[in-house]
């Protein structure tokens, strides 16, 4: 949509790129499809980690399947092994950072 090839007006391509993005976002990820990219992410690390550290790791990953931890406890994890390991690949991943951290507002943040 954005590249326009069919040489479209602004206005036109605007409204159904505007379309898609709101269909897009109405949905939330379900968790499976999470636990899939996080197990896809492991395998960058499985030769990397200790046995425990699996362990571990596919500890929380049960944990969030059952819905007692949030995400972010798993991602947490990925994301100390990303910079640990120096992976540029995964470092700028939307799936482990879906935003910027400026975009936070503390004054609205429950952890204030």
């Amino acid at each position: 949509i954005a590249a326009n090839k069919e040489k479209l007006k602004f206005d036109v391509v605007y409204k159904n790129y505007f379309q898609i993005l709101l269909k897009l976002l109405s949905k939330k990820p379900r968790y499976p499809s999470n636990i899939n990219s996080q197990m896809h992410v492991l395998g960058f690390f499985k030769k990397n980690i200790s046995s425990n550290e699996k362990k571990h790791f596919l500890e929380m990953i049960e944990l969030y399947r059952q819905r007692k931890v949030p995400i972010s406890s798993v991602n947490s994890i990925l994301s100390s092994w990303i910079h640990r390991f120096d992976n540029q690949y995964l470092i700028n991943q939307s799936f482990l950072n879906p935003f910027p951290a400026e975009l936070i507002e503390t004054d609205n943040s429950r952890f204030f």
